[in-house]
């Protein structure tokens, strides 16, 4: 059939051309005509199913589905507008011929609209995966390009483990855009206890990871969506993605206070005797007591490299954050090891465990965090240089805890530290340059490798807060600029201003 764009745009209608989302902002006088295969050659689908009749009546670029079998078929097809019948949908089982994905959205150039529809998928569902090994499932799997999702409520409900970690949505394909969505995700284990008990293989106890969203295609975009993790795992985690763009997102984790888990009488916790077991150095030490535990991992976090679709890696390229709320997960806007530069603008947060934390050149600007939990800015990595970052210090609802205000190691790095009426709350808490914290320090290294892991040089530091600065050992030619707050110089060619 021939698609009259021009007079779809004059109705007001939105059409996809190539992967392109045109609406009437871009109508012009040029008339295009485009040919879409037709509806006969899409009768035959799989998945054990057909498309209704209603379905099958549409138009073949437009069509209607109203069943979780007929969203599976569409998923398949490329070049499709597809509207979902508003709703609540009840996801019984997996695909059935690949028991270790849920949907399987192959086709490209496709639109998918999810106005006023929610897609829950069980928990159940999620533990009766399988077989396979770790990185091969999926809930949502987008191997497909040029896609938008636009809309919808796509939810977890109860709280068993899935069959092995996985991503609720696991995005391969390039130019795909999730616009005004809602993600809730639920079920991992072990739950309650962030990661004191292992990941990864060597696990004193076996991890079932369940995170929001992996990216790993290109030119990905997520745009005014919202997610709640309450599970352990990432929200958004990226792996070798070229030009990622994460926009007016809102990420809602969960805590737990650890005097809580001493009143367990049963768990991995007591069976520990509420002692740590991971990382190794950690071992056997008690859990601490008046701190605040997030429960999930990063909100935003970036990895050094990643397979794409065709199965090829490479590292992880730009990434742009910006209008992005994130309260009460392990770290907030984690990009300590991307590879490529991250922009960073008017983004909030709050009740993490280390509220920021960046790699080489990131540039951040207009951005707030309070240290209620954590530290507002971590910079865990000696290799990492000359990012450019102005963070505005807030006030929190309550401060736990023994941790500094800020952790910064490093090359080149130009840091602006802006107060607020939340100096007072933080008084006493350090701004620590040449130190990296704990969790990144093994206790028993040598002293070259506690420099190695810990230098700070060339650093340039502008502490507007009346917090104190402690130049460690570790630092060296750093400059610091502290009005309001005292400065302890213990490096080498340090300036203080």
């Amino acid at each position: 059939m021939k698609l009259d764009i021009y007079k779809m745009l004059k109705k007001g209608l939105s059409v996809l051309l190539f992967g392109t989302i045109l609406s009437p902002l871009y109508s012009q006088t040029t008339v295009l005509e485009v040919d879409y295969p037709s509806a006969a050659d899409l009768k035959t689908v799989v998945d054990g199913g057909k498309l209704s009749q209603s379905v099958m009546g549409k138009s073949s670029d437009s069509i209607t589905v109203s069943s979780i079998e007929e969203l599976r078929a569409a998923a398949r097809m490329s070049g499709k507008i597809v509207t979902m019948t508003p709703g609540l949908y009840i996801v019984e089982n997996t695909m059935p011929d690949d028991v270790k994905t849920i949907f399987h959205f192959s086709g490209s150039n496709n639109q998918f609209i999810f106005e006023d529809v929610t897609i829950q998928v069980p928990t159940e569902v999620l533990a009766a995966m399988g077989p396979g090994s770790v990185h091969e499932f999926a809930g949502y799997r987008m191997d497909g390009s040029n896609i938008l999702f636009r809309g919808g409520l796509f939810e977890n409900t109860g709280d068993k483990k899935p069959y092995k970690s996985l991503a609720q949505f696991e995005v391969r394909g390039n130019n795909i855009r999730f616009v005004h969505s809602k993600f809730i995700i639920r079920g991992s284990s072990p739950y309650g206890y962030g990661d004191m008990y292992g990941k990864g293989s060597g696990s004193s106890v076996a991890l079932y990871k369940h995170s929001a969203m992996s990216i790993l295609g290109d030119n990905v975009t997520v745009d005014s969506c919202d997610f709640t993790v309450h599970a352990y795992g990432h929200g958004i985690h990226i792996h070798g993605s070229q030009n990622t763009v994460l926009r007016s997102i809102n990420m809602e984790g969960i805590l737990r206070p650890t005097d809580e888990i001493y009143e367990e009488t049963s768990g991995p916790a007591f069976d520990f005797d509420f002692t740590i077991q991971y990382p190794d150095w950690m071992l056997g030490w008690p859990i601490p007591k008046g701190e605040m535990l997030s429960l999930t991992e990063d909100g935003i976090r970036a990895y050094l490299d990643g397979t794409d679709v065709n199965g090829v890696s490479r590292r992880t390229g730009t990434i742009l954050v910006e209008n992005c709320r994130v309260n009460r997960m392990r770290g907030g806007i984690t990009l300590a090891i991307q590879s490529g530069k991250a922009t960073v603008s008017n983004c909030i947060v709050t009740g993490c465990d280390h509220a920021y934390s960046f790699a080489s050149e990131a540039v951040v600007r207009n951005c707030k965090g309070d240290a209620a939990f954590g530290p507002l800015l971590a910079l865990p990595y000696s290799n990492k240089r000359n990012s450019d970052i102005e963070l505005e210090l807030i006030p929190a609802d309550t401060v736990m805890g023994t941790h500094p205000l800020a952790e910064i190691s490093g090359s080149g790095h130009k840091i602006t530290i802006i107060k607020n009426e939340a100096d007072s709350m933080y008084a006493g808490r350090e701004i620590r340059v040449g130190d990296v914290g704990s969790r990144y320090t093994e206790e028993n290294s040598t002293d070259a490798e506690l420099q190695s892991a810990h230098k700070a040089s060339a650093i340039v530091l502008n502490n507007q807060t009346i917090c104190p600065v402690v130049l460690t050992k570790y630092s060296s030619s750093c400059t610091v600029t502290s009005p309001d707050g005292s400065v302890q110089n213990n490096g080498t060619g340090n300036t203080i201003k």
